[in-house]
């Protein structure tokens, strides 16, 4: 996805609703030593970082009747009964879910009967615009790995977006010292 300006990514970002969970952003810059004959450019800058809450944004996956029939609350294994052989569909349906459960009872029995929330995050490039200084975003992607397999590839609310982190582009100075 491009956008030619950032009031373009800024309407999506203020457009995207999930839960009624609210947009908040910061600026950050660099504040390191600077020398300040060669100082790079994005050193110089300050980068907006704009999220949601992913407690908010979990919670309220959590509570989502939207999932209430779509969604393992306990990890499990499954077994076809024609060959005995394992089954792996959904993310509770791993080891990993299950080792997860049985090590935090071990560790800690008044945690027997709670429930496992493994958080899934992503993000991949997008690009702004050429013109500008600072033209790469990066969307941060949520989803928990209760949710099954078939409800995030069809999207619907089982994977959010909870963030934009700035991604500031560094000019490369080449000299000729001849």
């Amino acid at each position: 996805m491009t956008y030619s300006l950032a009031d373009d990514l800024y309407h999506v970002i203020n457009s995207t609703c999930f839960g009624n969970v609210e947009w908040k952003g910061f600026n950050v810059g660099f504040n390191g030593e600077q020398q300040d004959r060669n100082s790079m450019s994005w050193m110089l800058d300050s980068y907006e970082v704009w999220y949601q809450d992913p407690w908010e944004v979990v919670h309220n996956m959590l509570a989502s009747s939207e999932f209430a029939d779509k969604m393992d609350y306990v990890p499990y294994q499954e077994y076809d009964a024609s060959n005995d052989q394992r089954c792996w569909q959904d993310f509770m349906s791993g080891d990993w879910a299950w080792e997860q459960v049985d090590r935090n009872v071990n560790e800690d029995p008044t945690t027997a009967g709670a429930m496992l929330v493994p958080i899934i995050l992503g993000s991949d490039k997008t690009t702004i615009s050429v013109v500008m200084g600072q033209t790469d975003y990066y969307p941060l992607y949520l989803s928990i790995g209760n949710v099954h397999n078939t409800v995030c590839c069809a999207h619907c609310s089982a994977v959010a977006l909870i963030g934009f982190l700035a991604m500031p582009r560094s000019k490369l100075y080449l000299f000729d010292f001849m």
